[in-house]
């Protein structure tokens, strides 16, 4: 039998806020760390080396923040929730699981905040009733056909922000993380049927809402081959 390893004491985790720089960086022009990567250096910073926990937030805190913006539609609030989420990580990390991902278990960390914050959000994800978008194939959402309409991406990234959080979170996770739905389901503790549905209607609105803004055709009228496969207003 191993035994026990001895962890670091954590009353005074490292300075975690996001630097001006990774609070205003979108999720798509920072590239996460592999899991491998992540794998070593939560190895070592369970060990307490400090740095290689830094290297873990400098890696993940643009994501961190971008969810919580997306999410709570407050700069400050966002800020304090990735701050505070990477100080819960630091203490934590003699707790993670060696067979887990990191971004996914870190996720779990800002979105629980941003319930806290946010407390109707998470009665309003469970109140989804369960429909036909929970049969939805899990296509990867397409970078290239989010961003080939300049002008059209400045039009969602507005319309998203006029979603209701629930929403906005799932779509930030789906469409600007390119998660898949089971681990969104993982991350929002949620079931994955009530994660496609969620996905499902927030799409249908922002769709609306683009419509609404003259930015295409309604919903209702729209052909089905004009949206593009993947894409954030894709059905």
């Amino acid at each position: 039998m191993k035994a026990a390893r001895r962890h670091p004491q954590r009353e005074n985790p490292i300075d975690t806020r996001p630097t001006k720089r990774s609070a205003t960086a979108t999720a798509t022009r920072t590239r996460r760390g592999t899991p491998a990567v992540d794998q070593a250096l939560v190895l070592r910073a369970r060990d307490g080396d400090s740095r290689a926990f830094e290297v873990l937030v400098r890696t993940h805190a643009s994501f961190a923040y971008n969810v919580a913006l997306r999410t709570l539609r407050d700069p400050a609030e966002a800020e304090d929730v990735a701050q505070e989420a990477f100080v819960r990580a630091w203490r934590a990390l003699p707790r993670f699981r060696e067979d887990g991902r990191f971004s996914t278990w870190l996720y779990r960390i800002v979105v629980n905040l941003c319930y806290d914050r946010a407390p109707r959000m998470r009665k309003q994800l469970l109140a989804l009733p369960v429909d036909a978008a929970s049969t939805m194939a899990d296509r990867r959402p397409s970078p290239e056909a989010a961003t080939a309409d300049r002008e059209l991406v400045r039009a969602v990234e507005k319309a998203t922000n006029r979603l209701p959080n629930p929403y906005r979170m799932l779509l930030t996770l789906r469409h600007q993380q390119q998660l898949s739905y089971a681990e969104i389901a993982e991350i929002a503790g949620m079931p994955l049927g009530t994660v496609k549905t969620g996905i499902h209607r927030g799409r249908k609105r922002l769709r609306e809402l683009l419509a609404e803004d003259g930015y295409m055709e309604s919903p209702a009228t729209m052909p089905a081959t004009q949206s593009q496969p993947g894409s954030v207003i894709a059905s």
